[in-house]
């Protein structure tokens, strides 16, 4: 909520005060924050622990686990990619959509984001993405549960077991389940597959620039940027739970902070690195390479997908499509 607000609020601060308007506000906030901090807050000296641990240890004892599990691993490059492209991102959407926003065809026009001077409103685009971005957040479940009965065929009376004794259908959730991830009831297949398919349309959302290269910028160029933009941080928000989910599956929960700190070293690098490869390439190229970098993680994401899953998809797709033939076989 203070995100999305602070977006509008800076937007009325550049139309009442100009460009330095925000900047005048984020001292009056930073005052007021400087005064709570210093008369509210408590130092917090933790707790009496005798068996302490060095930064190093606790470092090399991260590194060792994350090598220790391939599926740590890999859940860590899916994390550095998939944070690493969203961090880069938060660089390079204000520059492109200024870069749109400078040609005449559209200077001067009532298009959605564009200040009186025809320049983009940087306070309210920032606010509509956190506005979507909490908004894919609170439809995650919705979405997730969506996704799962989507997953799940229909019920099958006549099918038996060899005793005889007449069963109901099963989810496809609970035939491809095994019984490791049945035994902890936060890991569902669903939160992979559901993943996989927020990367890969955040991967087609950060191509918008790519596609918009090819025609003359206008109007129409820099609405369907804005729009790509937003639709990106609404999957965001969906997908960012997700991720929460498989780390407290995968990760182990004694040394999940410190696994996650050396995962950041990642993700700030990758960050740096994508930030500064603009000084040589084109943000449009920047862009492609952050998409390239979420099709990786859509591939990644599907390796932690186990072999009796698949089969179990495969299974239940010939059901769907070939059921004279399944039903013959019985």
């Amino acid at each position: 909520m203070s995100a999305i607000g602070s977006g509008f609020l800076a937007h009325f601060l550049a139309d009442s005060f100009g460009p330095a308007g925000p900047f005048k506000g984020t001292v009056l906030c930073s005052g007021i924050a400087l005064i709570l901090v210093a008369t509210q807050w408590e130092e917090n000296y933790g707790s009496c622990v005798t068996n302490t641990q060095s930064l190093w240890n606790i470092l090399c004892e991260a590194i060792k686990t994350i090598l220790s599990d391939s599926k740590i691993l890999r859940l860590g490059v899916i994390q550095a990619l998939t944070e690493g492209a969203l961090q880069t991102f938060v660089f390079l959407w204000a520059p492109f959509l200024l870069h749109q926003s400078k040609f005449s065809t559209i200077a001067n026009s009532n298009t959605w984001g564009l200040d009186g001077e025809g320049l983009p409103a940087f306070g309210l685009i920032f606010g509509s993405f956190m506005l979507f971005g909490a908004a894919g957040g609170l439809t995650e479940p919705l979405a997730r549960n969506l996704f799962a009965t989507f997953m799940t065929p229909s019920s099958d009376p006549s099918e038996s077991s060899a005793q005889g004794v007449n069963k109901t259908s099963t989810s496809l959730q609970s035939l491809l389940v095994n019984q490791e991830q049945k035994d902890d009831p936060t890991m569902s297949f669903t939160v992979e597959m559901l993943s996989s398919l927020c990367f890969l349309v955040c991967s087609a959302l950060l191509l918008v620039p790519h596609t918009v290269s090819f025609t003359e910028p206008s109007q129409f160029t820099f609405t369907l940027s804005v729009i790509g933009f937003i639709a990106y941080e609404y999957v965001v928000g969906i997908y960012l739970p997700c991720e929460g989910i498989m780390r407290s599956v995968y990760m182990p929960s004694h040394s999940i902070c410190s696994v996650m700190t050396v995962l950041r070293v990642v993700v700030n690098l990758s960050v740096a690195l994508g930030v500064a490869s603009t000084n040589y390439i084109s943000i449009t190229m920047a862009f492609n390479l952050c998409s390239l970098a979420l099709v990786l993680a859509t591939f990644l994401q599907l390796t932690l997908v186990r072999k009796n899953q698949w089969e179990g998809i495969s299974k239940h797709t010939f059901k769907n499509k070939y059921p004279a033939l399944v039903s013959s076989e019985r």
